[in-house]
């Protein structure tokens, strides 16, 4: 089972350079697709803690993929630290498998995805897993409240965005409107929040003030150097630290230690704690 990469993940080096990362990478791949094959997978991270994972086809990549050993160093990560925080938002919920982890560990939870397909495999992947403290919420965030266009991306819907907060989509798309929040409206002290907002990233984060940034912990990625720099500049114009999973999850002290794409993992930025799994 997942528990067993759970647990070997502690040992791994985090960075997408490393060997030993890679190693494991390619193992947990393997793994997922000998094992993983029914429609709804038990999924195990520990004695404690497991949920039903649904099979489900984004286009070229699948709802598999969202098992991979990035998420397993964030899952590793809620499963040792949930009790420092009072409540979790996931922005970019997808179908809601960082929102249901958090709602078994007992957290508050409250998750936004903007896409109407998967808005309903949302409700039917909390449903299944019997959870009842998620509050799911039918929008985008970013930093106003508004009604915009958003691109479904239909080779890969994990990556639709608003629309042009991506500069090249190589992919057939199509074109809807969805309600936008503000993050200021939403982000609330003793919070955990998952950023994974494909190009709103910078946004969200440029428009929260020194006291949310600072009263709650977040994790995010990153999607180009023009994020990176934006976010680099506002963290230490604030003087709120952050953690880069590209250089072993170590304290970030330059640019060039951000990521600048999903490939290089997760940002974590916390004034209070560091990132230990």
């Amino acid at each position: 089972m997942l528990k067993h990469y759970i647990k070997l993940i502690t040992n791994v080096n985090p960075s997408y350079k490393n060997s030993n990362y890679k190693k494991t990478k390619l193992k947990i791949i393997k793994y997922i697709k000998k094992k993983l094959i029914k429609n709804n997978n038990k999924v195990e991270l520990n004695k404690n803690i497991s949920f039903y994972h649904p099979k489900i086809s984004f286009g070229n990549i699948t709802s598999l993929n969202l098992l991979e050993i990035d998420e397993l160093f964030i899952f590793k990560y809620y499963l040792k630290n949930y009790k420092f925080y009072d409540q979790f938002i996931d922005i970019g919920a997808n179908i809601g498998t960082h929102s249901i982890i958090n709602s078994k560990l007992g957290l508050k939870v409250l998750s936004f995805e903007p896409d109407p397909w998967h808005i309903n495999l949302l409700k039917k992947n909390i449903k299944r897993n019997k959870t009842s403290n998620i509050k799911f919420f039918k929008y985008a965030v970013s930093n106003k409240n508004k009604k915009t266009s958003f691109t479904r991306v239909l080779g890969n819907t994990t990556g639709s965005h608003i629309s042009g907060s991506k500069r090249n989509v190589y992919n057939e798309i199509e074109k809807l409107k969805v309600n936008v929040l503000s993050a200021k409206k939403i982000v609330k002290a003793n919070s955990l929040i998952k950023i994974d907002a494909e190009g709103e990233e910078a946004k969200i984060l440029l428009s929260l003030n020194n006291q949310q940034l600072s009263k709650n912990d977040f994790i995010c990625e990153i999607g180009s150097k023009k994020n990176a720099r934006k976010i680099y500049q506002k963290l230490k114009k604030e003087k709120i630290k952050s953690y880069a999973q590209k250089i072993n999850f170590r304290k970030v002290k330059n640019l060039s230690d951000l990521p600048t794409s999903y490939k290089e993992g997760s940002l974590f930025i916390s004034s209070e704690n560091f990132w230990k799994v």
